[in-house]
């Protein structure tokens, strides 16, 4: 039995319930990760007043206050930010050992919970995983997708995995691990009827003057289309689209049936780029790519078969994303300089690269 002794004013030599002790330690930890009661009683599937009264006994043990508590928020006093990284590492310390004692006999079988955002989830984590239980058939895999990013700890996943973006901050916190799987890019579309009728555009400052599709998701900037010719990068402000989804597969149909422009992840419209039902706009100048991560509990021993898995995913997403980079530099190498008479290039006029700039259509 571990037993944990914790000084206070007055009681140098007294010692604290070892059990109900460490129980209220895991819980504040876990109400500072999720920053409030009623995210961390969900997490631990207990109420919001149980974990407040848990926080409160182990004040008391300890003989100082952790928390200061306001209506809608918490703050960490002195003490409260001291013990939570000492607390932190203590359990990591705790969940190493017994992931050392357990790997001597662990076996690659049981069951990996994985949640992932919805369009790389269906397009490519979906299939690898597929692939991944037909290989490893002892092991069984729990999928979920949603349209938002989860933190890990709540939802007690194995591995969550997102997309993130060129300007956005890395996200998380200090007790997650992460892992880059490679990019994903964007490509800028239209079908040929739609070209045909509303004119292809002759540099980026005229796709204004288009009908614009937009897909959006939590982490792109949707109505903000980047572009560099490289000496510097344009910003298209996409402000009236015609249409907005946040379903890629809805949008890319509105490509395909000529109601206008999308700008879409390559993975969504490689087979129609191939057979010509799309053709891409400024190939070499649209600034997309999102980078596939996984996020997943911190720690130097992660389960066998969650490393595994990690290391598969990585393989497989690396490996689609240098196909995919193949394909446009075929892609590139194919097409005409000229299209109907009018050669596609940017209007800006090209600097020198010290003199590299942003600017705003």
């Amino acid at each position: 039995m571990i037993q944990v002794e914790c000084g206070q004013p007055g009681s140098a030599n007294r010692k604290p319930k070892s059990v109900s002790y460490l129980k209220d330690i895991a819980v504040f930890v876990r109400v500072v990760e999720l920053n409030g009661f009623a995210a961390a009683g969900r997490s631990l599937g207990q109420t919001a007043p149980s974990v407040s009264k848990q926080i409160a006994r182990l004040e008391a043990e300890i003989g100082v206050a952790l928390l200061h508590r306001t209506t809608h928020n918490l703050f960490l006093t002195d003490a409260g930010r001291e013990f939570f990284d000492r607390c932190v590492k203590g359990i990591a310390e705790l969940q190493e050992a017994r992931a050392i004692a357990l790997s001597y006999n662990e076996e690659l079988r049981g069951k990996i919970r994985v949640h992932t955002t919805l369009a790389v989830g269906q397009a490519l984590i979906a299939p690898a995983i597929v692939a991944f239980m037909a290989e490893y058939p002892a092991i069984s895999i729990e999928l979920e997708m949603g349209s938002m990013p989860i933190n890990p700890m709540e939802l007690q996943v194995d591995i969550a995995i997102r997309t993130r973006g060129p300007r956005e901050a890395s996200p998380g916190h200090v007790t997650m691990g992460r892992r880059i799987f490679g990019r994903v890019r964007h490509v800028l579309v239209g079908s040929p009827a739609y070209l045909a009728r509303a004119g292809r555009p002759h540099s980026v400052a005229e796709i204004q003057g288009q009908d614009c599709l937009v897909y959006f998701t939590y982490s792109t900037f949707s109505e903000s289309w980047l572009f560099h010719d490289g000496s510097q990068e344009i910003t298209v402000k996409v402000d009236h689209p015609r249409f907005r989804s946040n379903n890629w597969l809805v949008v890319r149909d509105a490509a395909l049936n000529g109601l206008g422009i999308a700008r879409l992840p390559e993975f969504a419209v490689h087979d129609d780029l191939a057979t010509g039902r799309l053709v891409s706009l400024f190939e070499d100048q649209v600034r997309s790519d999102l980078q596939v991560q996984a996020v997943f509990p911190k720690t130097q021993r992660l389960p066998a078969k969650t490393r595994l898995l990690l290391d598969y995913l990585g393989q497989r997403l690396s490996a689609a994303d240098a196909r995919h980079r193949g394909a446009t530099n075929e892609r590139a190498l194919a097409r005409p300089v000229a299209v109907a008479g009018a050669t596609v290039a940017i209007a800006a006029t090209r600097q020198p690269k010290a003199e590299r700039k942003s600017r705003r259509v």
